[in-house]
C-alpha cells in the first residue's frame, strides 16, 4: 500500500491555499497511490488551527466524492496529551475517513507502559483503522518491538505501523514478533529512502513524501520493488530531507508548478 503524506499549500500571507490544495488532491486521487495521510508532519499540522484542520479534511472528503474515488483517507491526530488526541478523534469520527495516524506523544517522553496505555485509549475511542507512527527523531521516544506487540495483542484496530526509527534491525525484530504471534498488523516504511530495504524484510507499504511529486513512480516502486527504479528515485528521496520536511518538497512542487508558492509557516523557513 502507498499512502501520500500530503503537504498543506500556503499563500504568501501563510493562509491556506485551498485552490492549490484541491489541485493537489485531484492529482493524488487520479494517480496510482492507494490513499492519503492528511494532517501529518508533512502537512505542518502543529501550525494549523483546529478550524483549518477540519477544513482540510472536509476539502479532501468533498474532492474525493466529486471524483468518485475509492482511495483511503487517514487523518493525523497526534498530540502529546492523550486527552487531546481523544478529543480530535471524537471530533473527526463523524467524517468519512478510513482512519487515523497517531504518533507516539512528543516532548514529554513517556515510558513504554505509558505508550501502551496511550494507544489503548486511542484504540478504544474509534472503530476506524489506526496507523501507529513510531518516529523517535521527532518524539524523542522509541516504541520498542516487544512492547509494541504487547499493545497489538490487546487491540483490534491498530492495523498498520508506520516505522520511522531508521533502524532496520529493530524493524526486523518487530516484523518477526508480529509473525510469531500470528498478528495481522502491517508494517509500513516511513522513510522514502528505506522503501526497498523495508519491503525486502517484510514491510508491506510506504507512507511517502516523495509521492507528493511522483505518485505513479512511487506506486510502481512499492508494487514492483525494482532496483533500477529505486536507485533512479534515490537522489530525489535524499534531496527531500536535506532540509526539514516539508521545506524541500514544497520547493520542488512549486518549481514543478503544482502549488502557487513554497511558503511554510514559522518556525520553518522556506528555501
Amino acid at each position: 500500500m502507498l499512502l501520500t503524506a500530503l503537504i498543506t499549500p500556503f499563500l504568501e500571507d501563510t493562509t491556506i491555499d485551498f485552490v492549490s490544495l484541491e489541485k493537489m488532491l485531484q492529482f493524488q486521487f487520479n494517480s496510482k497511490v492507494d490513499g492519503l495521510v492528511l494532517l501529518g508532519t508533512t502537512a505542518e499540522t502543529p501550525t494549523l488551527t483546529n478550524f483549518e484542520q477540519r477544513k482540510i479534511l472536509e476539502t479532501a472528503i468533498t474532492t474525493k466524492a466529486k471524483l468518485g474515488s475509492i482511495k483511503k483517507l487517514f487523518a493525523g491526530v497526534s498530540d502529546n496529551a492523550t486527552s487531546r488526541v481523544l478529543e480530535k478523534i471524537e471530533s473527526f469520527n463523524e467524517l468519512a475517513l478510513d482512519g487515523y495516524l497517531i504518533s507516539s506523544p512528543y516532548y514529554n517522553k513517556p515510558p513504554q507502559n505509558g505508550l501502551i496505555q496511550h494507544f489503548l485509549e486511542c484504540s478504544k475511542a474509534t472503530i476506524k483503522d489506526i496507523i501507529l507512527y513510531n518516529i523517535p527523531g521527532r518524539t524523542a521516544v522509541n516504541f520498542l518491538p516487544n512492547n509494541l506487540v504487547e499493545l497489538l495483542k490487546q487491540t483490534s484496530n491498530i492495523k498498520y505501523i508506520k516505522e520511522s526509527s531508521g533502524n532496520l534491525s529493530q524493524m526486523m525484530d518487530l516484523i518477526a514478533l508480529i509473525r510469531d504471534n500470528n498478528l495481522t498488523t502491517q508494517v509500513f516504511c516511513g522513510d522514502d529512502d528505506l522503501t526497498l530495504p523495508v519491503l525486502s524484510i517484510g514491510g508491506t507499504g510506504l507512507v511517502s513524501v516523495l509521492s507528493n511529486i511522483y505518485p505513479d513512480q512511487t506506486a510502481d516502486l512499492v508494487a514492483k520493488k525494482e532496483l533500477d527504479n529505486f536507485y533512479k528515485l534515490l537522489p530525489v528521496m535524499r534531496d527531500l530531507f536535506k532540509n526539514t520536511n516539508p521545506i524541500p518538497v514544497k520547493n520542488m512542487l512549486f518549481k514543478a508548478g503544482k502549488i502557487a508558492t513554497d511558503q511554510v509557516r514559522l518556525p520553518l523557513m522556506r528555501m
